[in-house]
């Protein structure tokens, strides 16, 4: 169907651009040399001969002071063939108009390298190609012509020795001035103003412009005639160079002292070459004067007050507001274009009251009411430079949004290439036709008068079989979108999820990405090297196995990157537009594989294989376009940014370093690499420094988080690492085990206190707290990670155990010396001299404080105090080494 839709716009193309061409019959017509006028009234059942007799006599009942000649070239009345004697056959029917194109073959004297041809233009239709004026001259073996004409809407001069294009858009149905002033080089004035071609050509003032042998053809050109779609008027050919000056003169009528030749006045042996074509007088006055800025056309189909303005508004106007328009200029409306009275319109009201006109023989009437829903027909106002569009069904740009012009009080929009759109009251359809030709290209039937404006369904005709497609003609302007009613609303509005149409339209024609190219493959990226922006967030850490070694994770990976291959539509800056599911596997996609994780996770945030939250991002504004037959906010690839942000739980292979437990730090680091599909070196990820990166999820019971880091590679632009750290939380060791153990410690080292005589209350609080203390490591020990290094929690642990183990010797020992020495303080002194025991005092030192202990007691009192003072220092060096080394952990990175 689209390879279908595509010939059928070129089809369009090709038939809209077809020119008439017309083989040239010449009239030999002598004795004009001094004819002053012209009477086309007597043509009528003649014969050919006395035809050209009649129209030479024609000639010369003269014009009026105000008047000039203008020939009208009906080249939409289509000629396939030109014969004579049917020429002026057509011209029994209709007396007022006769087929010719004037062409002149003139003996202008000596020959000369200046000249200049001025004339008045009005283009009635825009064709692919226009021929105004063909000037040709021949001197012997010299051969000189220089054509006028119009391309594509561009006003150009052909000449022998190059071609001239003027930056110069010719307007449609309004009356332009054109002087070329020719010598070395052509000097061109529109509207008395030089306008620069786009080269300079210089002649070397040699060129022949004028000869004994010169001919001027109007409305064509003297190789191909190509008749002109339009009027040309007080045509003249000045044998000299004019200038600025007198250019001007020539346009406002001012009498010039120079001789000139005008279409009536032409030297003898001139000739006529038939053409479709129509000769008038017209007042001069006409063609200087300000056209009126705004055109009138009326709605027949009557509709309620308010309805009216909106259809008015649809057609790109007003209703008429009658407070700026003359009565007599309402009446000559209503007289010469209508030609009937105007009864019962709508027209602006200058207060909240409806207001209706009528026009008749007696006058102007308006009536106020405050009955608005009443039915009436509408007369609308729209500016004549008013441009209107045809847009979709044509699969190029030239094409695809076709400028129109409203013909005024008709229904009918003309275009380039002979396009005509034309909407028939009678049986209610619209038509796109050919000008020229009237074939029917494509229709719209049973079309109301009020709904003409907007999106619709036309047939095209000429199919085989006829199908529908979707075409819009709309008054909105560009930066507008079209509503399907024809509404106009801004461009910059729709797709916002904010109905601006009064048919929703505006939110419903919303397809960001449908614009893709045929060639496009999503296995390459569409670049030599396409640079990828990640960032990664740290969701949640959801489970830590400490016998495993693994930490299972909620990562959200975030891609960006440009894809200079597709454009997009409708899209805001800055603001982020979610791309459809089955939109976004059309694209190239990141493939992300994982390492540092378990197997399964490999491909866990691969955007590739399965596409997750796909967005895209204006970077500008975006540029008015269309796109099947819609407006469109269009972006460029390069100024739209891609994201994609797709989330997985992963679990990552994180190795334990348990040897502080439960002060122990984890560091997990893991790798995301960026895998070519295709060819592994056509992306990349950007070079960035190193960043903290966040971590959004709950705080966790066990551990605290100390960072989420990602860690550039400069080596490796398709490998980015990242760190993750945690330390767990210790304050529920330290009140379940470390300090239990600390008080049952000192429990136990206090059995020093208890007098030696109680032996069996010593030896039970020392096995009692050995007991304890042992079942405490045994439970303790049951909830640590499985390691096969001791950790620091172990140490502890063993530590004082085997304190209150040496305790319980001690005791021991304190009963064996007690019961072998027992009060004998003298003996145990001799004992202590002998051992060298220190402190020890000589009897004269010794005070009555002393007498009262014996060699035991002293041995129980520096056996506690030795080991309290061991215990402490064990428990400061503990302390000091354990925050020693996880501050270490903590300062590296």
């Amino acid at each position: 169907m689209m390879e279908l839709l595509r010939l059928l716009s070129l089809l369009l193309f090709a038939r809209a651009c077809r020119a008439q061409t017309f083989a040239p019959t010449q009239l030999n017509v002598s004795g004009l040399a001094d004819t002053t006028g012209l009477n086309v009234s007597g043509l009528v059942n003649t014969t050919a001969s006395s035809d050209q007799q009649d129209f030479i006599d024609s000639l010369a009942s003269g014009l009026k002071p105000n008047d000039v000649i203008m020939i009208e070239f009906m080249a939409e009345d289509s000629i396939s063939a030109i014969n004579y004697t049917a020429q002026f056959e057509s011209v029994k029917a209709n007396e007022n108009k006769m087929m010719y194109t004037v062409s002149a073959p003139m003996n202008l004297g000596k020959p000369s390298p200046e000249a200049s041809l001025c004339l008045w233009l009005y283009l009635k239709n825009r064709r692919y190609n226009d021929d105004v004026l063909s000037l040709t001259a021949k001197e012997g073996n010299q051969f000189n012509m220089v054509n006028l004409g119009i391309f594509s809407s561009q006003l150009y001069i052909q000449h022998m020795k190059c071609t001239l294009y003027y930056p110069f858009n010719v307007p449609l149905r309004q009356w332009i001035h054109i002087c070329l002033a020719m010598g070395d080089r052509i000097v061109t004035y529109i509207d008395g103003k030089v306008m620069a071609p786009n080269q300079d050509c210089s002649f070397g003032g040699t060129t022949l412009l004028t000869s004994s042998n010169s001919q001027l053809v109007l409305g064509g050109n003297k190789m191909v005639l190509k008749p002109l779609c339009g009027k040309i008027a007080d045509a003249r050919l000045y044998l000299e160079k004019l200038g600025l000056n007198k250019v001007q003169e020539v346009r406002s009528f001012v009498n010039t002292t120079g001789e000139y030749i005008s279409m009536i006045k032409m030297p003898s042996s001139t000739s006529l070459v038939p053409a479709s074509a129509a000769i008038t007088a017209f007042d001069k006055a006409d063609l200087t004067a300000n056209q009126s800025a705004s055109m009138w056309f009326q709605v027949t189909k009557t509709l309620p007050y308010y309805k009216a303005a909106s259809v008015c508004k649809r057609f790109g106007g007003t209703l008429l507001d009658t407070s700026t328009v003359d009565n007599s200029a309402l009446l000559a409306y209503a007289r010469n274009v209508l030609s009937e009275s105007l009864s019962n319109f709508w027209v602006m009201s200058p207060n909240n009251s409806c207001l209706s006109m009528s026009i008749s023989p007696a006058g102007i009437s308006f009536e106020s009411s405050s009955e608005c829903n009443r039915s009436r027909r509408t007369l609308c106002s729209a500016l004549r430079s008013k441009i209107y569009y045809l847009i979709g069904g044509a699969q190029y740009a030239d094409v695809n949004r076709l400028p129109l012009k409203m013909i005024e009080n008709k229904l009918t929009w003309d275009a380039e290439y002979d396009l005509r759109l034309e909407y028939s009251e009678s049986d209610m359809t619209f038509y796109i036709m050919n000008s020229i030709s009237k074939e029917i290209y494509v229709k719209n039937s049973l079309l109301a008068m009020d709904n003409l404006m907007g999106r619709k369904q036309w047939l095209m005709t000429d199919a085989s079989p006829p199908f529908s497609l979707s075409l819009t003609l709309t008054a909105c302007s560009e930066g507008e979108f079209t509503c399907t009613n024809g509404q106009c609303v801004d461009l910059w509005q729709i797709c916002n999820f904010n109905a601006d149409c009064e048919d929703f339209t505006d939110e419903q024609l919303c397809n960001y990405t449908q614009n893709r190219p045929s060639y496009y493959d999503n296995q390459l990226s569409g670049q030599k090297t396409l640079e990828v922006d990640l960032k990664v967030a740290l969701l949640r850490i959801l489970e830590l196995d400490m016998n495993e070694g693994t930490v299972k994770v909620n990562l959200q990976a975030t891609a960006y990157w440009r894809d200079e291959r597709v454009v997009f539509h409708n899209i805001y800056k800055c603001n982020e537009t979610l791309v459809p599911q089955k939109d976004a596997s059309f694209y190239w996609q990141p493939d992300i594989q994982l390492d540092g994780v378990v197997n399964e996770d490999v491909s866990a945030l691969s955007m590739d294989t399965a596409p997750d939250q796909m967005y895209i991002i204006a970077q500008e504004l975006g540029n008015a376009s269309t796109f099947q037959g819609n407006e469109v906010i269009e972006h460029a690839g390069k100024d739209v940014l891609i994201k994609h942000q797709k989330s997985a739980i992963m679990t990552l292979m994180c190795p334990m370093d348990l040897y502080i437990y439960p002060f122990d730090i984890q560091t997990c680091r893991f790798n995301l690499s960026l895998q070519g599909k295709i060819n592994s070196d056509d992306v990349q990820w950007s070079l960035s420094k190193d960043e903290q990166l966040e971590y959004t999820g709950s705080p966790l019971q066990l551990f605290q988080f100390i960072y989420f880091k990602k860690k550039s590679n400069q080596d490796n632009q398709h490998a980015m690492m990242f760190e993750l750290r945690i330390a767990r939380r210790y304050g529920s060791d330290i009140l379940v085990t470390f300090l239990p153990c600390f008080v049952m410690e000192l429990i136990g080292l206090s059995v020093f206190a208890i007098p030696l005589e109680n032996l069996s209350d010593r030896l039970t609080v020392s096995i009692s707290c050995l007991i304890v203390m042992a079942a405490l490591l045994t439970q303790i020990g049951s909830t640590l990670p499985v390691s096969a290094d001791p950790k620091m929690i172990d140490s502890w642990m063993f530590i004082h155990v085997l304190i209150m183990a040496v305790a319980f010797f001690c005791m021991v020992l304190l009963e064996v010396v007690n019961q072998k020495l027992g009060p004998d303080k003298e003996e145990g002194d001799r004992w202590l001299k002998k051992v060298k025991i220190h402190p020890y005092k000589d009897e004269d030192e010794e005070t009555e404080e002393d007498q009262n202990f014996t060699f035991p007691t002293k041995l129980n009192k520096y056996l506690a105090i030795f080991s309290l003072l061991s215990y402490f220092t064990f428990v400061v060096v503990f302390i000091g080494y354990i925050f020693g080394v996880r501050n270490s952990v903590l300062g590296t990175n």
